[in-house]
């Protein structure tokens, strides 16, 4: 179920629909979520695999076949992705724990604005990162990007639309500013996949002594 501002998606994990892409497992309280690429046509199993899901996501439970016979899957439709870099089997896997020690190592890696990102891979036609802020963003556009978020830890406020303010060009299809008039606030939290389309204005706000940390899908715009 997607809610709120028309060029924003905010997904929760009742929704049982599968597609190739990215699957999410995991437990938000119990360590965060693990992430995995699979390109179409790679045989997989995690509809009926009893160890694909477990634990408790922060907008409803998720059970493996073992402890419940009624199981909630998160599986999310990011790309149709033609071919993967490595991996066996064209399959890519971000544990939770992966995800922990990532988040670890970009603390002491943060810029002047208390900001770090690691580019997790390059596929063509997407790149994945992982990205960890402690303190308010720039608004941002991408003009040849849609980004598909996943919150792995923490909490921010995504000011989302408006008119920018002091737009600037960056680089090319990029533009940045101070922030926007006319915008709309969207709290997202551990456990919130977000998508926001190409050229939509977007912000991150972060309450004081906070982070956030997400994993981003950056996907090519059509």
């Amino acid at each position: 179920m997607a809610r709120g501002h028309p060029a924003i998606g905010l997904y929760s994990n009742r929704g049982r629909r599968s597609f190739c892409g990215v699957y999410v497992s995991g437990s938000c309280r119990s360590g965060g979520l693990g992430f995995e690429l699979r390109p179409p046509n790679t045989p997989h199993g995690a509809i009926d695999n009893p160890q694909f899901l477990s634990g408790d996501v922060r907008t409803g439970d998720v059970r493996s076949r073992a402890n419940s016979m009624k199981v909630t899957h998160i599986v999310l439709f990011v790309v149709m992705v033609r071919a993967f870099a490595a991996g066996p089997a064209d399959f890519l896997a971000w544990t939770p724990n992966d995800l922990k020690l990532r988040q670890k190592a970009l603390v002491p890696k943060m810029n002047e604005f208390k900001q770090a990102a690691e580019n997790l891979g390059d596929f063509g036609n997407h790149t994945a990162w992982l990205a960890h802020r402690e303190a308010d963003g720039e608004m941002e556009i991408h003009q040849k990007w849609a980004d598909l978020m996943f919150v792995v830890s923490g909490e921010a406020a995504l000011l989302i639309g408006g008119k920018v303010v002091n737009a600037r060009t960056t680089s090319p299809g990029e533009i940045r500013g101070t922030t926007s008039t006319g915008g709309e606030k969207k709290v997202i939290r551990q456990g919130d996949v977000v998508q926001v389309a190409a050229g939509v204005p977007h912000q991150f706000l972060i309450p004081a002594g906070r982070q956030i940390t997400f994993f981003t899908m950056k996907i090519a715009a059509q």
